[in-house]
């Protein structure tokens, strides 16, 4: 594991939430699943920018998500 990924991966550990974390050598990113007021959520985050696009996951049926945004890790590891 490169040292990018570990901190990056030390990062996302950080959410009280987080139930996964997958690594996506084939995009250099990792994604991290967590839940947020009872819904199930995913970002996949660069590991070079820090840049995250974060799903929402459907209630009834978990493959099916919604993009809801972008956001930086940080941005993202605070708001937790």
């Amino acid at each position: 594991m490169t040292d990018n990924k570990h901190a990056l991966e030390e990062k996302l550990k950080s959410i009280c939430s987080m139930i996964a974390i997958q690594d996506h050598e084939e995009s250099g990113s990792l994604g991290v699943s967590f839940t947020y007021l009872d819904r199930v959520y995913t970002a996949y985050c660069n590991v070079d920018s820090g840049q995250c696009e974060v799903l929402r996951h459907d209630i009834d049926d978990i493959t099916r998500v919604e993009n809801i945004g972008a956001i930086t890790v940080d941005g993202l590891v605070s708001f937790f």
